[in-house]
């Protein structure tokens, strides 16, 4: 419960989406990571969406993205969430934003 409220309140002074907020409450219950099937299958968004949603997501290190072959030998990204990453690359980004903000009032 306390992982749901911290996506929750980051997630709203970070201005991430819907689908992003699903996706970050759908990995931190699955500590083994997703692939983009299983978020896809998990959340009911489109596939279109969750791609989307995961670059950003994983652009701002909110979560981590993991190399991998399949049985099949074809590559793979398996997407992981930890509350530790998340609240420090959460820290960062809000740091670059009061930052600006300084920048902007001169």
């Amino acid at each position: 419960m306390q992982t749901q409220r911290i996506i929750k309140e980051v997630s709203g002074m970070l201005n991430i989406p819907p689908v992003g907020r699903q996706i970050l409450l759908t990995l931190s219950s699955h500590r083994k990571g997703l692939f983009l099937k299983e978020i896809v299958r998990k959340t009911k968004r489109s596939e279109r969406a969750i791609k989307h949603n995961l670059k950003k997501l994983h652009q701002f290190g909110l979560i981590r993205r993991k190399v991998v072959r399949t049985e099949k030998g074809k590559t793979a990204h398996i997407y992981h969430f930890q509350v530790r990453d998340f609240l420090k690359s959460a820290r960062l980004v809000l740091l670059k934003r009061m930052k600006r903000l300084r920048e902007l009032e001169g």
